[in-house]
């Protein structure tokens, strides 16, 4: 069951999409969102039955885990740069 993506944080809209990603650095859950994104066929939910992919609200299990673990990677390390970079000068 979806849990962490629902109504108030999912990837529908720009702004809804800019605030989960927000969450996702501040490190709240992220694997969580991932493994709901994850959900295939035929554990879809909502509107699941359509011709056309990007009417459904499927996921896909490679291409999550790929987007996820390479986002959370180059965000931390520029975090990590702002961090160091901000304590030495």
């Amino acid at each position: 069951m979806q849990s962490h993506v629902c109504r108030h944080a999912n990837f529908r809209t720009a702004d809804q999409a800019i605030v989960l990603l927000f969450r996702i650095v501040t490190g709240e859950d992220w694997n969580k969102i991932m493994h709901d994104c994850m959900i295939g066929e035929p554990n879809c939910f909502g509107k699941s039955v359509s011709k056309n992919y990007w009417d459904t609200d499927c996921g896909n299990s490679v291409l999550s885990v790929i987007y996820f673990f390479s986002f959370y990677v180059i965000i931390t390390y520029i975090m990590l740069n702002l961090l160091v970079g901000k304590s030495i000068i």
